[in-house]
């Protein structure tokens, strides 16, 4: 019996090693978006794979949504208004959506939950 669309494992959902920005050529995590593959449209669940050496995203602050991230495995770093904060599995990073820079980046292979 094939499952049910409701019910999906991340490596069907992530994307190709490609993630940049415009005028870069720095690679950034792979992720894979949970929600949008499980149709989730209020909701905002991601995976991320962070290589060595990579950082999801330039440091940035959202205005408009919270971000939560939880660690799976490994080892990653995290910059949180000028500080750099090393993670463990198990630790867990809440972003309440006003100006604060935070980006996670990674000295060891990681995963990371976030949503």
């Amino acid at each position: 019996m094939k499952r049910p669309d409701c019910i999906r494992h991340w490596r069907e959902l992530e994307g190709v090693d490609d993630s940049t920005y415009p005028d870069s050529t720095e690679l950034f995590s792979i992720g894979a978006p949970l929600a949008r593959g499980l149709r989730l449209n209020r909701l905002g669940i991601h995976h991320e794979r962070l290589p060595p050496g990579r950082r999801t995203s330039y440091p940035h602050a959202e205005s408009d949504e919270e971000e939560f991230i939880y660690v799976l495995e490994g080892y990653p770093e995290v910059w949180i208004n000028g500080y750099l904060w090393k993670l463990e599995p198990g630790d867990s990073v809440g972003f309440p959506a006003e100006p604060a820079f935070a980006t996670p980046s990674s000295i060891t292979p990681s995963r990371r939950f976030a949503c």
